[in-house]
């Protein structure tokens, strides 16, 4: 990216650098011009500098034949190469499906119900639709549901679906096909022409889901509207249970987020800017200021931040097309003709005959949000008497006081710097003016009448150790040959697709401190003897195994006495004999 814009603002024109600023995404260019000549002009010079520069620009993309006239079939796109013009294919722009031939986006749709078995395979056929303008978010959001309740089971990724989600999806997806028919205008109606430019947000929330889109509404020097689709988008409802009014909030702060994205991408010289909701609510929180709760003042703070409250507007409920996206709407009912890509009918008509502004009044929901008077309670306390303020009482003389407040001040910063200073110290200090006779073994005797200065000048005990046990200190004996054994961890493991604990068993030899090592799946009974069992097999058999009270330690002594208890120790000792060993 460094090189290529290096190459466009050394060898290319002013005219071109500016665009190329904002129209290359990575080493994608893609731009629309008004007139014909000066899409060619552009291209070519474009193609000029970044050859100049070592690049070479191909695969070239338009809706108009008479452009690609231009370009070489070696510099057109795959699919355009040996067809004729007439006969453009679908191109695929940054994952988006362009119709040449109508300047229009479509979707394809490779959903297949059949092999969606799992909470695995439903995220991946749900993720599948790329829709990053939110074309088909009224679509997509009802399989959000769908997933959401899915995950809501608290099922494994690869277990079999609910019958009942597994039915609602194959559903939803039998008329996912129907998505291919749509044709959705690229051209926004921008044009030297246009008057005015105005962005209208309309936002609206249900109790699974809420929602925004955003329309653009130029007004040609003729007086004629145009309305066309420009952004949508859709969450679901958090699994906490919120209010109405506060969903409508939250798609409030959706609708205001995506016009400020829209204006900082697009750069549209915008005139006005209005934004629509359903929720009186939502109306009264924004023009009356009062106190209200966190939630609901954060929010509004930040709608306030990048609108005015005067740009906010009512529209009825069946008029607001954001409903469709709080809502969900099958795909076979999703057309080119829908309110959700035209806007409401309201739009392309006069402001006159627009839904009227109603007046905000206070509500139910609104006066739950609000918080009442602040009534402030406190302890209040004497203050102590200042004893130095006694010395007013006895004498008039400002310098009389001042000298007795030296002596004081002096005596108490004596005696903070002095305290508890030691034997050598104080002696020191009292020799400085006066001598007395056994000083030093007075001071001692006041000095440890002092508990505190005992403390400081007393000497640290060391902690009486016993000897060694025996089993420490047998230095013939071969390695092992006394064991201490614990356990360490737990520690996660990767099982397949699961996470599992497993545990560390330590033996270490009491004398060369020497360690050996064993995994165990967990610290129950079966894990322990085992453990030792490959102990043994690969240290040898130990005399003596210390360990602490462990529970598990503890069952397995008890196990190895009950077991050994059982032994017939005669029949033993009679087959060993036979066998001539000891």
């Amino acid at each position: 990216m460094y090189a290529l814009k290096c190459a466009i603002e050394t060898f290319a024109p002013a005219e071109v650098t500016a665009r190329c600023q904002r129209q290359f995404y990575v080493d994608n260019y893609l731009d629309s011009f008004e007139f014909l000549e000066d899409a060619a002009r552009v291209t070519r010079n474009l193609k000029e500098a970044l050859m100049e520069g070592g690049f070479i620009l191909t695969k070239w993309s338009s809706c108009k034949t008479e452009l690609l006239e231009h370009f070489p079939e070696t510099d057109r796109s795959d699919g355009i190469v040996n067809l004729r013009l007439s006969d453009t294919p679908l191109e695929n722009v940054l994952g988006l499906l362009w119709d040449q031939r109508s300047d229009s986006f479509r979707f394809a749709s490779d959903v297949d119900s059949r092999i969606v078995k799992t909470k695995r395979q439903m995220l991946s056929a749900v993720a599948s639709l790329y829709d990053p303008l939110g074309f088909l978010a009224p679509v997509i959001v009802t399989a959000k549901l769908l997933m959401r309740e899915t995950t809501c089971l608290n099922t494994d990724w690869d277990e079999d679906l609910d019958k009942k989600l597994s039915q609602q999806f194959q559903d939803w997806s039998s008329k996912i096909s129907s998505i291919r028919s749509l044709l959705i205008p690229r051209w926004l109606s921008l044009s030297s022409e246009v008057a005015k430019i105005e962005l209208h947000s309309f936002s609206d929330a249900s109790e699974t889901a809420f929602g925004a889109v955003v329309y653009l509404r130029t007004i040609s020097t003729s007086g004629t509207v145009n309305v066309s689709f420009l952004m949508a988008k859709t969450r679901i409802a958090p699994r906490r249970p919120l209010t109405i009014p506060r969903l409508e909030l939250q798609a409030a702060v959706m609708a205001v987020r995506l016009v400020d994205t829209i204006k900082q991408e697009m750069g549209l010289p915008v005139d006005r800017t209005v934004y629509w909701t359903d929720s009186t609510t939502v109306l009264y929180w924004l023009h009356v200021p009062a106190r209200m709760r966190s939630f609901v003042v954060h929010r509004v703070a930040e709608i306030l931040e990048f609108s005015e409250a005067n740009n906010w507007r009512y529209v009825p409920g069946n008029l607001n097309p954001a409903d469709d996206a709080s809502r969900g709407l099958p795909a076979n009912k999703l057309h080119d003709g829908h309110r959700w890509f035209l806007g409401p009918p309201f739009l392309v008509e006069q402001e006159s005959t627009w839904p009227k502004n109603i007046v905000a009044s206070p509500s139910e929901e609104a006066g739950l949000e609000t918080l009442g008077p602040t009534r402030w309670v406190g302890a209040m306390s004497a203050a102590e008497t200042i004893a130095s303020l006694h010395l007013i009482d006895v004498t008039s003389s400002y310098k009389r006081i001042l000298r007795i407040m030296a002596y004081v001040c002096r005596f108490a910063y004596r005696r903070f710097r002095d305290v508890h200073a030691g034997t050598e110290r104080v002696l020191a200090d009292l020799r400085a003016e006066f001598w007395i006779t056994g000083g030093r073994r007075l001071e001692r005797r006041v000095l440890g009448k002092c508990l505190h200065c005992r403390k400081l000048t007393a000497v640290p005990k060391q902690m009486m150790m016993s000897d060694l046990p025996s089993e420490r200190l047998d230095f013939h004996a071969p390695a092992f040959a006394n064991v201490g054994i614990d356990f360490f961890g737990p520690f996660e493991v990767i099982v397949k697709r699961s996470r599992e604990k497993r545990y560390g068993c330590i033996f270490t030899c009491l004398v060369s401190r020497a360690v050996h090592l064993e995994l165990t799946p967990s610290l129950n009974l079966n894990s322990v003897i085992q453990a030792v069992k490959r102990f043994i097999s690969r240290r040898g058999r130990p005399r003596i195994m210390m360990s602490d009270n462990g529970s598990s330690f503890v069952k397995a002594a008890k196990c190895l006495r009950r077991e050994w208890s059982e032994v017939d120790i005669e029949g033993l000792s009679a087959s060993l004999a036979d066998l001539r060993i000891k």
